[in-house]
């Protein structure tokens, strides 16, 4: 059985819970981390104190001896090190992050100051864990490797299997789950939403097909930069988003689902990782252990390369999905990838044209001559 490693993989959730050190003199204080006076969002203190936790049960699987003394700071920071050709760059910056949040709740001494120091200047600039089998990556590349399109027939498997577990049965809830999940799929694969962004989207215009959505890809914090620091955060965007019209009703049926469960009272958060989970235990069951083949996330990317592939702008892709031209590019699936049944059927019958071979303007067959067929 395959071990989901939570240091390979930036996308899995980490324990929640303050770091308590478990026995090491090194305990955060109630000091608030030096530095630019940046405001931390409690979450993210907490998971950036959940990252150090992960290094800390990692560091002493791979060091049996470092139970019998303090784990001390720079441990975990030439462990992180030591793991950098096995990591993603953006996961790497994600635990040095944590690091160096948790430093700074730390009493400042000179084994502290040293391990901080490590972080800043001591990392590699290169050989980071790369897009591709056997290839790395530099530590700010921009490049991805996590897949953004899948194949419509994988996605027709799921879908049939979905439909399968939604048949009517005693128990409603167990129904509840599948029927859910399949309907947030087809709503995230016509409308390429951030999965937070269903919080508060809806219908402007459900006749046009206009969904209005709040756009949660905003700068909301301080901006780091000391000339722009005194600058306000920019004001909250809303964008429409066209839906098809075959695609309206998966979109409505969708919307309804997230307002039942808001009423109940549940925040929205608890929504999304019921569905995230389902759909990777799902993908378990379907496609086997690994690596599941796909994410709630997924479907915005495979939005971005159908719309490419139907002829739509760039720029008219980037803004439906919030986001601006470059990145739409260069991070989203790319217009090859883009499923064929989403191009309209006029369309594909021109391509299907094109692609036939001409047909030859001469006949090569014999041909009578001037004296008659007889001669």
């Amino acid at each position: 059985m395959s071990e989901n490693h939570p240091f390979e993989d930036s996308d899995y959730d980490e324990e929640g819970g303050d770091y308590s050190g478990d026995g090491s003199s090194y305990e955060p204080t109630v000091n608030p981390p030096a530095g630019h006076p940046r405001k931390v969002l409690p979450k993210t203190a907490e998971q950036y104190l959940s990252y150090v936790k992960t290094l800390r049960k990692q560091f002493l699987a791979s060091s049996p001896d470092a139970h019998h003394r303090d784990v001390l700071p720079i441990d975990l920071v030439e462990y992180l090190i030591s793991r950098a050709p096995h990591l993603r760059p953006k996961t790497f910056i994600n635990y040095r992050c944590g690091l160096l949040y948790w430093l700074g709740t730390l009493q400042e001494t000179s084994e502290t100051h040293h391990a901080r120091l490590v972080l800043q200047v001591g990392v590699p600039k290169s050989g980071y864990k790369g897009p591709k089998p056997r290839s790395t990556s530099s530590l700010y590349s921009s490049r991805s490797s996590r897949p953004r399109t899948f194949e419509r027939r994988r996605f027709n498997r799921l879908i049939a299997e979905l439909t399968k577990r939604s048949a009517p049965t005693e128990d409603s809830y167990t129904r509840r789950r599948p029927s859910e999940l399949m309907v947030w799929l087809h709503a995230g694969l016509a409308s390429g939403l951030r999965p937070v962004e269903w919080a508060t989207a809806k219908w402007l215009d459900r006749e046009k097909g206009e969904l209005l959505v709040k756009t949660a890809k905003r700068k909301t914090d301080v901006n780091a930069l000391p000339v722009i620091a005194g600058l306000p955060p920019p004001p909250e965007m809303e964008r429409i988003v066209q839906i098809d019209p075959n695609d309206r009703i998966w979109v409505e049926q969708h919307l309804a689902n997230v307002r039942r469960h808001l009423l109940s009272g549940e925040p929205f958060e608890s929504f999304y990782n019921n569905n995230r989970v389902y759909l990777w235990s799902v993908c378990r069951d379907l496609f086997g252990e690994g690596k599941p083949p796909f994410t709630l996330y997924m479907m915005r990317g495979q939005f971005a390369a159908n719309r490419k592939r139907r002829g739509i702008p760039i720029g008219d892709v980037a803004a439906s999905m919030g986001c601006a031209p470059r990145v739409s590019s260069t991070y989203y699936g790319k217009r090859q990838y883009g499923h064929s049944s989403v191009m309209p059927e006029t369309q594909v019958e021109a391509n299907t044209d094109a692609q036939a071979p001409a047909k030859p303007r001469f006949s090569f067959s014999r041909q009578p001559t001037k004296a008659g067929v007889g001669s």
